[in-house]
């Protein structure tokens, strides 16, 4: 590409209009060397800016509903429409209020860059199988539906442009008409359009989509992943290497951070969240008399299996309540002691939460919203403790899964980051620390020690803060161009011997920053932290590692990352000190950091 084909051929795609682009040498200059990195970098005074266009706030919930609509599988969205709909948009339309005559946020102060976003939920599909909208209703799992609805509210309000399907066969004709200048105008898309997906599994049919302009929009790519997806797995070249690292989930190839995940737990993934339903003000929920109850976590009757002796301990200090699916012939299956609700619709299920001192965990589902509900229902929740913890060696659940991270409790999120006294992670196998347990935390209730409590970050304006940030700031297509968050947030450490960078970062109060690897990654680096030494850094020329770069606790000995997608900040090795770029973090907001808005 250059000048002269630019000034004949600049008007045979609208998306060189788009950057600015009006026939003139100063604009083709521009996009050749600010856009395209055709041309060496113009000098710094250079005042020309390309066109954008600006993202206003949208409450039309009717709009977003025929959005929704529009699909083949509508039947599919029921619940989805049903939850944004009767549960929350009111309140998304409340946090908008609030941002705008918030400056804290400086959601309403700046340009924000309005986006063409094409959505692909393929497990809603009718041939996936998945049946998950007919198993909402019946007491099975809603941790994606809930994340999906609250994806959907949250990227409209903001004013973005959604396109909507589950249908691959829709998929196709949208995907030819969103790229259509994929070939043209590469730049054009990386920052105009997104495309977010269920889960990997969408991924080989999206690359098949894509055919030829795959490596040119697989930087687009936002991959919504539940449990997360690391290093090992994700890299292909590395988990060949190893059998137990084989898994029809991992291979991608992609930016750890393009894979968002529903609670914080690996820095490695960026963390999308959802927002946690509240149906009751302040005001109703202490007009609610609490009573000496509790409610159990499991709607489905296998979830109860071998819990008779813990549930019965816990019976004689509270009543037992439940909102099991059950059918006329299996009631029977529950504990004689147990009152059960059925599914109840979402304001009857918080008023009985108002109503309960206690939310009781059984050890499954893992990692759901409904313990944080409960949290700002004003219960304490019993989360329970895995010794040892469950993963993917352990656990058939976890088996395929692209991670091996360890689940210490059924919700790691409450145990670390909220804990007492709204949360006690005990062992239920041990009975009598089980009951030692439940009266500690009934006479915190009494004596009006435990608050409702819900971190900011799984609130609507959190959610929408953090989404903000992220499509303003993350660019896997030209990452070398803007570091995000920038270089002032970020802190080099270096961690423990056989301590994760996660870890090594947690323990002095931040949180290790996966972005800033590559720029660390270089003998300079060493130089800086190890001015002692004498050993010299040096490239590490053969098989990759997932500790590096780090130094040899026993050699001495300091190694670059010699494959970038093996840059893990959970990674850990015996033996080995590693070297983290660790930031600061907003209270109640973990993803970002005072200098990354």
């Amino acid at each position: 590409m250059n000048e002269q084909w630019m000034v004949q051929s600049w008007k045979t795609d609208p998306c060189y209009a788009e950057y600015g682009v009006d026939g003139g040498m100063c604009s083709i200059r521009y996009y050749l060397s600010e856009i395209e990195n055709w041309c060496p970098p113009l000098p710094a005074n250079s005042t020309f800016k390309p066109i954008t266009h600006k993202a206003s706030w949208n409450k039309n919930l009717t709009q977003l509903l025929s959005l929704i609509n529009q699909s083949e599988s509508k039947d599919n969205y029921a619940w989805i429409m049903d939850r944004i709909e009767r549960s929350l948009w009111h309140l998304w339309s409340d946090a908008v209020v609030s941002f705008q005559r918030d400056k804290e946020f400086l959601l309403d102060n700046k340009m924000r860059s309005k986006r063409k976003i094409l959505i692909y939920l393929g497990f809603l599909s009718k041939k996936s199988g998945f049946r998950i909208q007919q198993s909402a209703t019946a007491g099975g799992p809603l941790g994606e539906l809930v994340q999906w609805s609250d994806i959907l509210s949250a990227l409209f309000t903001m004013g973005h442009e959604l396109i909507v399907t589950s249908e691959y066969e829709e998929l196709v004709g949208l995907v030819l008409c969103v790229c259509v200048c994929v070939c043209v105008c590469v730049i054009f898309i990386f920052r105009s359009v997104f495309f977010l997906c269920f889960f990997t599994s969408s991924l080989y049919l999206l690359s098949f989509v894509f055919s030829a302009s795959w490596f040119v929009c697989f930087c687009l790519l936002r991959i919504i992943d539940t449990f997360g997806t690391e290093a090992p797995y994700n890299s292909l070249t590395y988990s060949k290497k190893f059998k137990n690292l084989k898994t029809a989930w991992g291979g991608q190839e992609l930016d750890l951070r393009q894979f968002y995940t529903m609670f914080p737990h690996s820095p490695d993934n960026s963390f999308m969240g959802f927002v946690v339903e509240q149906h009751l003000n302040t005001t109703e929920s202490r007009s609610i008399e609490r009573k000496q109850q509790a409610l159990v976590y499991g709607k489905s009757l296998y979830m109860w299996s071998g819990m008779q002796d813990y549930l019965s301990v816990i019976s004689k200090h509270v009543e037992i309540h439940a909102t099991v699916f059950t059918n006329s012939n299996e009631a029977h299956l529950l504990p004689s002691f147990v009152h059960n609700h059925g599914i109840l619709s979402g304001p009857d299920l918080h008023r009985l939460l108002s109503e309960s001192k206690l939310f009781i965990g059984m050890g499954f589902p893992y990692e759901g919203p409904a313990p944080l509900e409960a949290i700002a229902a004003g219960c304490v929740f019993i989360n329970p403790k895995f010794n040892p913890p469950h993963s993917s060696l352990n656990t058939k659940f976890f088996k395929g899964k692209p991670t091996a991270r360890e689940l210490t409790s059924q919700h790691p999120y409450t145990e670390h980051f909220i804990s007492n006294p709204n949360v006690f992670t005990v062992d239920i196998s041990n009975l009598k620390e089980v009951e030692r347990v439940v009266k500690q935390a009934l006479q915190l209730i009494d004596t009006n020690k435990v608050k409702p409590y819900l971190p900011f970050e799984f609130t609507h304006k959190g959610m929408l803060q953090r989404l903000n940030a992220y499509m303003e700031h993350q660019d896997f297509c030209t990452p070398h161009k803007n570091i995000w968050p920038p270089v002032r947030a970020v802190r080099l450490l270096v961690s423990e011997s056989g301590q994760s960078c996660k870890d090594a970062c947690w323990s002095r109060n931040m949180t290790c920053e996966p972005s800033h690897f590559r720029r660390i990654n270089k003998p300079q680096t060493f130089e800086h932290l190890f001015s002692s030494s004498s050993s010299a850094a040096r490239p590490y020329t053969g098989e990759a590692e997932l500790h590096h770069p780090s130094v040899s606790e026993k050699l001495g000995t300091c190694y670059l990352q010699g494959d970038n997608l093996l840059f893990s900040c959970v990674s850990r090795t015996e033996g080995y000190l590693r070297v983290c770029p660790c930031r600061n973090f907003l209270r109640g907001q973990i993803a970002l950091c005072p200098d990354c808005l």
